[in-house]
């Protein structure tokens, strides 16, 4: 088979399953999915504030994942935010009269409609408010009520025809459409931007102190294994006292053992993987041009069979991540198995949640490659330097910061000027960021179906 991204990215997969999951049953079940290397912050323990932790849990949790493709990208459409749209879809049983059903029928479709155009101007206001100059230091939910006007009347839409809905489906099925009533309104309330009992306060993780202030935004609770801010805490105590006894976690990947592993091992069916989500390639860098942003990719074939990445930490361990019972409604394919005809395929599909989280601590990672896709590499980073003093890159998934500031609340990233560069040996080496926090290195997911 080719050299490929994905191919690299299978092995690590593998490497993650047979070194630190090896209790976990992998199959048409549970899947791994592998998230950019190093680019994102679980931070917990000592000084840190558990909304922080929150963040960060919240992070690996909630983002959709899809059944045959094993590439974990963050989405505004979380899993939370999917559950809800499928209670919104569901069809119960009735022997109403034709015209209730009737009516039924058109009101589900003004809240398909309506629920369509609010997620469409809540990505844009977040878009705005990222943009905003004073970002981030006004809450996202009190910027969109200040400055998004159309924000508040898309959501005020958004509930009119889900009460409109409510009331048509409680006239035909009484007291029993109650149950289904109160597990929406419990997700809508964990997914509202603004503090309620079921929601949290999640601090935007930047990796510097803890005494940062930044914005608050308001998220669905995700719960993790009660051991995690103390094993954090250990491995930090390890760290400052200098424990070189203590033994160190690896992972080394090299080009030429591909063939040595499959993607059925971690759960996927090598025929149906769908990568359309994005492996990322090997490198990519960004800069801003004329207008729009650019991008300069260098991707990895035939030519790159001595490369090889080897991934160290001072531990590597997973955790059990949970949705929060206080808006979790469980399996619910199971329990309503039945949607409008008209609901969005999306919501047909089989439904992945995270229940498993792959953490390391004190992440370094060594790159050998041959002389042209060294070169290569460095030679786009100087270009885009050369246009763009801000410009980032990524690379085997480590998120690169080139030049000027960058202050990414959600992302771990790693300077170029730390980046050791040898063009004798053709390697790089990441060095651990930003304090050593300990960051994501994949997440398990569980089919529901």
């Amino acid at each position: 088979m080719p050299l490929t991204e994905a191919e690299l990215w299978k092995v690590y997969a593998n490497k993650i399953k047979d070194d630190y999951l090896q209790q976990s049953d992998f199959g048409s079940q549970n899947k791994i999915f592998i998230p950019p290397i190093n680019s994102q912050a679980v931070l917990a323990s000592g000084p840190i504030k558990q909304s922080q932790t929150n963040f960060g849990v919240f992070r690996a949790s909630d983002p959709l994942l899809k059944v045959d493709n094993p590439s974990f990208t963050p989405s505004n459409d979380g899993y939370a935010q999917k559950c809800l749209n499928y209670l919104r879809a569901v069809q119960l049983d009735t022997d109403a009269s034709a015209g209730l059903v009737q009516n039924r029928d058109a009101a589900y479709q003004r809240l398909t409609a309506a629920s369509e155009r609010f997620q469409a101007v809540a990505e844009k206001a977040r878009a705005a408010w990222q943009d905003e100059f004073d970002y981030p230091g006004t809450p996202l939910y009190q910027w969109t009520m200040q400055n998004y006007p159309m924000y508040m009347v898309a959501d005020h839409e958004q509930k009119a025809a889900s009460a409109e809905f409510d009331q048509v489906m409680y006239n035909i099925h009484g007291p029993n459409y109650m149950t289904l009533v109160k597990m929406k309104q419990n997700l809508q309330l964990a997914l509202e931007q603004q503090p309620s009992p079921f929601t949290m306060v999640v601090n935007a993780a930047l990796p510097d102190a803890a005494e940062n202030t930044v914005a608050d935004e308001y998220r669905p609770k995700y719960d993790i294994d009660a051991g995690y801010a103390k094993q954090v805490e250990a491995w930090i105590d390890q760290a400052v006292d200098g424990d070189d006894q203590h033994e160190k976690a690896s992972i080394v990947i090299s080009a030429s053992e591909t063939s040595d592993y499959d993607w059925h091992s971690v759960g996927f069916d090598e025929s149906k993987i769908d990568a359309s989500g994005g492996f990322w390639p090997f490198f990519r860098v960004e800069y801003a041009g004329s207008h729009m942003n650019r991008y300069d990719d260098v991707k990895v074939d035939e030519s790159s069979s001595s490369l090889s990445v080897k991934i160290l930490a001072d531990s590597i361990s997973s955790f059990a991540v949970t949705p929060s019972s206080t808006w979790n409604p469980g399996n619910i394919k199971q329990t309503y198995p039945n949607l409008y005809k008209s609901a969005s395929q999306q919501l047909w599909d089989p439904m992945v949640q995270v229940s498993k989280i792959v953490v390391g601590y004190n992440v370094r990672i060594e790159i050998s490659l041959d002389s042209d896709t060294y070169n290569s590499i460095t030679s786009k980073v100087d270009t885009a330097l050369s246009r763009d003093a801000s410009a980032s890159a990524t690379l085997f998934g480590c998120r690169l910061n080139l030049g000027g500031s960058y202050n990414d609340s959600e992302s771990n990233f790693t300077n170029w000027s730390d980046v050791k560069k040898d063009g004798d040996s053709n390697t790089f080496v990441i060095s651990a960021s930003n304090n050593t926090i300990p960051v994501l290195l994949a997440v398990v997911g569980t089919v529901l179906s």
